[in-house]
């Protein structure tokens, strides 16, 4: 819950930016990157991975994000490196 904190407050100074990045990389559609808000943007990046089956898809797809993510800069990298480390110690338990 703290990251979530964190993370939607990092969001809110970049929105514009992210919703850029996550489209060019397929997580979110126009529709949400031409009015982006935190909660559209990680309900797309959810339901992406509702659709995937298999873990090596799984690793790929949150990797593709966490890089889109530290492509903003600033917070929003900094973040993006924070869920990268929790994702790697969540994969290695």
């Amino acid at each position: 819950m703290k990251n979530q904190v964190a993370l939607k407050r990092a969001f809110s100074l970049s929105l514009g930016d992210i919703s850029d990045e996550l489209l060019q990389v397929g997580i979110i559609s126009k529709s949400v990157q031409e009015s982006p808000s935190y909660d559209d943007i990680i309900g797309s990046f959810l339901a992406v991975l509702t659709f995937i089956r298999r873990q090596s898809e799984l690793n790929k797809e949150c990797d593709t994000f966490l890089t889109a993510l530290s492509n903003v800069g600033g917070p929003v990298a900094r973040a993006a490196g924070m869920l990268r480390e929790d994702w790697g110690q969540a994969m290695n338990m």
